[in-house]
């Protein structure tokens, strides 16, 4: 207050906001937030993991299994996201219920598979169940 007097500042100030590349501003109703936009391979690798992932559940709803059905799992892509996958083998088969994984061109006889394309990336998925 200013001689008793409300002063709403906003109304009497201009402020401009400088963002630093590589960010961007967010705003809230309340706040304001920079997010930083740079991105990596490891990022990237990491979306379409993601992706790959609901990919493969979709597919597993598409065959109509349940959660305890287990599969085997044939993968088809390139080899420097075949590699991200190795590594991350373990967190994909929980998740997907998988208790094999074969990577490598999917085979004409398994009766749910998909051909799929995210962005630049191209990689098949083959399930089977197991018992």
């Amino acid at each position: 207050s200013f001689e008793d007097k409300e002063v709403n500042l906003k109304e009497h100030l201009n402020l401009l906001k400088i963002v630093p590349k590589p960010f961007v501003l967010g705003t809230g109703k309340e706040f304001d937030i920079y997010l930083d936009t740079t991105t990596n391979i490891e990022l990237e690798n990491e979306g379409y993991f993601r992706e790959l992932t609901r990919r493969i559940q979709n597919l597993r709803k598409k065959a109509e299994l349940n959660k305890r059905d287990k599969v085997e799992l044939v993968l088809e892509f390139d080899k420097g996201f075949e590699g991200y996958v190795k590594k991350n083998l373990k967190e994909l088969e929980e998740k997907v219920g998988s208790k094999k994984t074969i990577f490598g061109k999917v085979p004409a006889g398994f009766k749910f598979s998909t051909k799929e394309k995210v962005k630049q990336k191209k990689f098949g998925i083959g399930i089977k169940k197991i018992n």
